[in-house]
């Protein structure tokens, strides 16, 4: 507690505002700082970061089991035990609904990206990590070496380590064996992060 302490009397120098309401109350405050004092550096998905996820997920207007066997819809939105329980999507979506549930989900991986990663991206690196971890998850990218030489501002080794994460285990050998389809993905994003 005495570090978040400090961290907030740091952030609060111009502020007046006083400590045991924010102790109180941390959650409001934090939304109102930032409200009033924006995170300059946080980068959002582009258009062409969409089309990228969209296309690579392809988009299913009903409810499917994907590789992994999950339940899915849209453009690789994993139904929630809520959305199961709800039925909201028994009769199926629109494309823009697949849309609006793809622009939620990416928040997921852009949050990530934006809070693993403390080297400056450019646009086209910031989609390809969003990708990258919309696709394998925020574990995947929290504990790869890729992130690592990344932060360690080795950008140059990222198409490669990018190449690394295009297998799947075979579960009737145990191994790990390359996909067509993630080394195409894979491919896909280290072409972008080199644009």
């Amino acid at each position: 507690m005495s570090k978040l302490l400090n961290f907030l009397k740091n952030i609060l120098k111009t502020d007046t505002v006083k400590l045991d309401v924010i102790t109180k109350y941390p959650q409001r405050f934090l939304e109102y700082k930032f409200q009033k004092h924006p995170i300059s550096n946080v980068m959002k998905t582009s258009d062409d970061g969409l089309k990228m996820i969209e296309k690579s997920e392809g988009t299913v207007l009903k409810i499917y089991l994907d590789q992994a066997g999950l339940e899915t819809i849209g453009i690789g939105h994993l139904l929630t035990p809520e959305d199961k329980a709800s039925d909201r999507f028994k009769d199926g979506i629109t494309k823009e609904q697949a849309l609006e549930l793809l622009r939620d989900d990416v928040k997921i991986a852009e949050d990530a990206v934006n809070s693993l990663v403390k080297v400056s991206l450019t646009q086209n690196q910031f989609d390809a990590l969003v990708d990258f971890t919309f696709n394998l998850g925020v574990g995947a990218l929290s504990k790869s070496s890729l992130l690592k030489k990344l932060n360690a501002g080795d950008h140059a080794a990222v198409p490669a380590e990018f190449m690394k994460w295009n297998k799947v285990r075979n579960p009737k050998t145990g191994q790990l064996e390359p996909l067509a389809g993630l080394t195409k993905r894979r491919q896909k994003e280290a072409d972008l992060w080199n644009r």
